[in-house]
């Protein structure tokens, strides 16, 4: 009897280590001493056996065994019957530990009492379900509301995990929201790491103890601006045609397995088990996503309910337009909206409801702030004040809850940041996104002002308010050159001995390398032209080009450079170093390949004879053994100290050379305190602080400072070690002064090491600069903008694009173009391309108006003949004449009269107005003219006439005058107050833009006629009314607000001008080419992929099959009925000849 009770011991105790232990020392076998009363959590506190028994009681004691799953139990849940069976079953499994082991049994029982006295609490106690009848949460049967705050763990110190937390719960927030970072934990196929900083079951337990909730997001794919969107590089080297972020089962499989190690690691914290999560998400703003893949995602949320059932519910989030929230609402799931301040709360709702018609309403993602790129302007908004109204607005209704994105932000470690496309924009090291609470943690006004609101509304104890870590200006540290990277490139190698010989450059994902730089060396082996030029093809993303050891240039994917001319002879040696700059994080272009993507050659002249190396050398540097590479760095220092070396020489100073620094704090300082490493005066490079890769630095701005937070110094007397990596120019070299003679190589003089002048050194402050001066003085946001309004003929790009099956995927990009991507790979290139086809009709009417003409303040010298329409340039250019006094009385268009020589406008505006909606808006404005145009009506043309004829009559200042090169607005400025648009997001700002521009005319105008002889012509266009309606939809809260203000501000500019005695003539409706465009997309949104195909396959069968009707119509015409009559020819009796 003994030995049948001891049996059911030990298998308990493995199925309880499996399930509630430590993962990382799971047991292999099923023995009894794996079970032990004090056992360690992956936090390191120990726990008594107790606590651990009421973990397994509140999920055991819910229900009973209904089937088995790997080889263990899976528990549902059922009636008080079979729990009170499930509890004698337990009882005899926990007796057969005490008659085995007996110095616990008096424990053992103990957890038996506790279990049967808190099995029928546990059982009902904690649920968190939806009631969607009265569209509210209930957790433990009672209305709740969630108001959350988003934050990273992998972006945060662990040391530093309590203190943001406890920062969240003193600001009023009562839940927490996080990402799972898929390739943080799987570095490589197989290998994972879930240790310190990493640990997120840690991060979610001190957050529970905190006594905050949790809402999961955990991918796989979680854009959160990290690299590649948080999907691991090396999907791209098992599976090089991969589409991710669809059904391709070369895609799904490594998500299934990632989910089998992921999701039992966080069944014990879900909510009914014990734990804080609450909620959990269905991949991410998949509605932004072109593939719009129903299959994958259903299959995603299958693979969830699969191991948790429905404990927990699900959701997605998606932006507030019908596209997005279409694509991205999964069936089964709660779908909710990510939208920022400044909009119409009730508005955006009010489209939410079309998608998730019962049940809570949920902003996940209220914007804080928003992320930084390298050398473009520091984003500060939203405003504080814009923040509060939008939450208010939703604290006012109790079925809303939110989430703050983000609520703290904190820094882009080593080689974890991502980029951006369309334009390749680079993300800064610092993530402070203009939260809350500061990349330091520290407290801000918005902060402040959000606790006082949330206190209002949300039930919470704030407690005090919380303390700024105090911040420590250490002072300069000086630095020493040691090599370059060249000199070190054997010691540096990653995991080998001697570099990678290959016959093409291979890329990072073949070199199965995530990060950092690859050198590819190759020697020159045939004569060259002076000079020649380099021709890198597809560079991701940024190359340093050798020749021998000189600097010669640099490519770049984000400037768009991929050849240079350089000086190059047979016998020396080429070296290109690629930095990887963080794969692309957001939009259809995942498959972010990095390296050299093609072939390199060595053109003659531009058209002419080239030369392709075919022996390469690779080095890989990935940088991430930080022990290897300061190991390195120290050896060829104290060689160069110790054999007393003269200082190095650098052709070109600093570049791709490593500075090492040591230090020791401040003997007053007992403990370190946080500082900002100021780079001021380097150019680019990276910084390792004690083995910890602090991030990147850039000259370019707007960041200037690194966060070193106080758990990566030594505190005193401990020696710091600081190295630094400069790519391209350190303020450690200075040219020789005049008097020195000095060494020349070529056409350089030789630079020497400054150190003694103070200016090779590093500096601790203590205060950020993250806002420094840039290149750009625009955000992405609007150089976004400005390009999709101005380059919308571009039919070609690179991209990443590969087939599904035997299909192709179609893709609607930002301009809404029908676009099907192919891909060629040969000779082990690979050329990727998207082009977009357009139909045989559409083609010929690429620059045609399909417009209306309206004429609003018009002129007292002339009689206009509404509804005459204007059949052809010329008649658009009378009536513009005619307007300003350049015609004669009688005009050959019968649409105008002049009746007077006197009265005419002194200036024009001709405004270009580009929406569907227009003639609903200039209908209603007052005294508006209307003349319908011809289909073929060629308005550019007539305004080059016109332009001409101003230019000969008056000179060269009367020329038609574009508004944005006369005065460009300023965004935001005069802008009128908004509900439903969002003034920070870059395509409604962008049409508040062309509010406060279009205002702007009649002074503009005024301003002219002042300077230059004769009558003025500006011309100017409206074109976000057409991007808004895509964006939102046509009755969309956004588009209808749109539409409100730009008829206020029309018949506001029109009481101006004819104050002013001017005139405004506004060319309505879309391009050809967008109509067009949008019918197509319509047929399109109402067939498959294959609608591009088809369409181009039956327009073309019906070119051929007329110009063949009329071919033979044409032979039956000419036929001689006498000589060619088949009943002639058959009924004679002789065979007839023909003439």
């Amino acid at each position: 009897m003994g030995n049948s009770y001891t049996t059911f011991g030990p298998n308990f105790a493995a199925w309880y280590n499996r399930h509630f232990a430590d993962p990382e020392h799971m047991p292999e076998s099923l023995e009894a001493p794996t079970f032990d009363p004090l056992i360690g959590f992956p936090n390191g506190r120990k726990v008594l056996a107790l606590d651990q028994g009421l973990v397994a009681c509140k999920i055991l004691f819910k229900a009973d065994i209904g089937g088995r799953h790997d080889g263990m139990p899976v528990y549902l849940k059922k009636g008080l019957q079979d729990r009170v069976l499930m509890y004698a079953t337990i009882f005899l499994i926990l007796y057969g530990y005490a008659v085995a082991i007996p110095h616990i049994g008096k424990l053992i029982m103990s957890n038996v009492i506790f279990c049967f006295a808190h099995g029928l609490q546990t059982s009902t106690s904690r649920t968190f379900v939806i009631d969607y009848e009265n569209n509210m949460f209930l957790k433990d049967g009672k209305p709740f509301r969630y108001a959350s705050g988003s934050m990273h763990y992998w972006r945060i110190p662990r040391f530093y995990w309590a203190d943001r937390l406890q920062k969240l719960k003193a600001a009023g927030l009562n839940t927490v929201q996080c990402y799972i970072m898929w390739n943080l934990h799987e570095p490589q196929p197989g290998q994972f790491d879930f240790s310190g900083n990493k640990d997120f079951v840690a991060f979610f337990r001190l957050a529970q103890e905190m006594g905050l909730h949790v809402i999961l997001r955990p991918g796989p794919y979680i854009d959160a601006e990290v690299e590649m969107g948080g999907l691991p590089f090396w999907i791209l080297a098992e599976e090089p045609h991969v589409v991710l972020r669809t059904s391709d089962p070369a895609y799904v499989k490594w998500v299934d397995a990632w989910f089998d190690v992921l999701i039992p690691k966080l069944t014990p914290l879900l909510y009914p088990n014990g734990g804080p999560i609450i909620m959990s998400q269905i991949e991410n703003e998949y509605g932004s996503y072109f593939a719009c893949d129903k299959n994958y995602t259903q299959h995603l949320l299958s693979k969830l309910r699969s191991h948790w059932g429905d404990a927990i519910p699900y959701f997605t989030c998606d932006g507030p337009s019908d596209r997005m929230l279409k694509c991205g609402a999964v069936p089964g799931t709660l779908t909710t909206a990510n939208f920022g301040p400044g909009t119409d709360v009730k508005l955006a709702f009010n489209l939410l409801r079309r998608y998730q018609p019962n049940g809570p309403l949920v902003d996940s993602e209220v914007y804080t702030g928003w992320l930084d790129h390298w050398s473009y302007r520091h984003s500060t908004r939203p405003t504080t004040q814009q923040i509060l109204t939008t939450v208010e607005a939703m604290l006012k209704r109790p079925e809303v809850s939110f989430s703050l994105y983000v609520f703290h932000g904190g820094t882009n470690w080593g080689f974890s940041v991502g980029s951006n496309s369309d334009p390749f924009r680079v993300i800064t090291t610092s993530y402070d996104y203009h939260a809350p609470l500061t990349e330091a943690g520290d407290i801000t006004a918005t902060f402040l002002e959000l606790r006082d609101l949330l206190g209002r509304y949300v039930p919470h104890h704030l407690g005090p308010i919380p303390v700024n870590s105090p911040k420590m200006p250490y002072g300069p540290i000086q630095m020493k050159f040691v090599s370059t990277l060249l000199d070190l490139r054997l010691e540096l190698l990653s995991g080998r001995d001697k570099p990678i010989p290959a016959s093409i450059p291979l890329t990072f994902e073949e070199l199965r390398q995530s990060g950092g730089f690859v050198l590819y060396l190759t020697t020159v082996d045939h004569e060259m032209t002076d000079p020649v030029i380099l021709n890198v093809g597809d560079i991701h993303d940024r190359g340093y080009i050798f020749v021998d050891e000189e600097l010669v240039g640099i490519v770049s994917r984000e400037q768009g450079i991929h050849s240079i001319p350089i000086r190059i002879q047979s016998g020396q040696y080429l070296g290109i170093l690629v930095e990887n700059q963080g794969r692309i994080c957001y939009g259809p272009l995942n498959n972010d390949f990095k390296g050299i993507l093609g072939n390199v050659t060595l053109s003659f002249s531009p058209q002419g004879e080239s030369f392709s190396p075919m022996r390469w050398a690779i080095y890989p540097f990935p940088f991430n053994d930080t022990q290897k590479l300061f190991t390195a760095v120290e050896k060829t220092f104290q060689n160069k100290v110790s054999l007393r070396l003269p200082p190095l020489r650098e052709e070109f100073p600093g570049a791709m050379s490593f500075y090492l620094g040591k230090f020791i704090l401040p003997t007053t300082a007992t403990k370190p305190v946080d500082t900002f490493l100021d780079m001021t005066g380097w150019g680019k490079g990276i910084v390792f602080l004690n083995g910890v890769n602090l991030g990147r630095y850039w000259s370019v701005g707007p960041q200037q400072t690194l966060y070193l937070p106080k758990v990566f110094l030594h505190a005193y007397p401990a020696v710091n070690k600081i190295i630094v990596f400069e790519q391209e120019s350190s303020p450690c070299f200075s040219k020789l002064e005049e008097g020195h003679t000095p060494e020349t190589l070529g056409d350089f003089v030789s630079f020497r090491e400054d150190e003694q002048n103070g200016q090779c050194e590093v500096v601790f402050v203590d205060k950020p600069v993250l806002n420094g001066p840039t290149p750009h003085y625009k955000t992405p946001q609007e150089v976004m903008l400005e390009k999709m309004l101005t380059d919308q003929s571009a039919l070609l790009e690179v991209t990443k694009f590969h087939p599904i099956g035997s299909s192709l995927v179609a893709e609607v990009d930002q301009q809404n173009e029908l676009a099907v991507g192919v891909e060629i790979s040969t000779n082990n290139m690979r050329i990727n391309w998207r082009l977009t086809f357009c139909t045989f009709i559409s083609c010929f009417f690429t620059k045609v108006l399909s417009s209306e003409t309206w004429l609003l303040s018009a002129p007292s010298n002339l009689k206009l003949h509404t509804g005459v329409p204007l059949a052809k340039s010329a008649d658009f250019l009378q009536l513009l004449e005619s307007v300003l006094g350049l015609s004669s009385s009688k005009c050959s268009w019968s649409g105008v009269t002049v009746v007077s020589p006197f009265g005419a406008s002194r200036s024009l505006a001709l405004v270009q107005l580009d929406t569907s909606s227009s003639a609903e808006i200039l209908r209603s404005i007052d005294g508006a003219i209307h003349f319908p145009s011809k289909r073929d009506l060629d308005v550019p043309a007539a305004v080059n006439d016109l332009d001409w004829i101003l230019a000969t009559k008056f000179g060269e200042d009367a020329r038609v005058k574009r508004q944005d090169e006369v005065n460009t607005a300023v965004m935001g400025e005069a802008s009128p107050s908004v509900l439903a648009l969002n003034a920070s997001a870059f395509t409604d700002s962008y049409f508040l833009a062309e509010i406060s521009a279009l205002k702007e005319i009649p002074e503009q105008l005024d301003d002219l006629s002042k300077v230059f002889r004769g009558p003025q012509v500006l011309q100017s266009s409206f074109r976000t009314m057409a991007l808004l309606e895509s964006e939102y939809g046509k009755d969309s809260p956004q588009f209808i607000e749109a539409k409100v203000i730009l008829k206020e501000t029309l018949n506001e500019i029109v009481q101006e001008f004819q104050e002013r005695k001017m005139t405004l003539v506004i060319s309505s409706g879309e391009k050809m080419e967008d109509s067009n465009r949008t019918k197509r997309q319509a047929a399109a949104d109402e067939n498959d992929d294959t609608f591009t195909a088809i369409f181009n396959i039956m327009i073309w069968f019906t070119v051929f099959m007329v110009i063949a009707l009329i071919y033979i119509s044409v032979g039956i015409g000419s036929m001689d009925p006498g000589r060619d009559s088949i009943i002639y020819r058959m009924t004679s009796t002789r065979m007839k000849k023909d003439n």
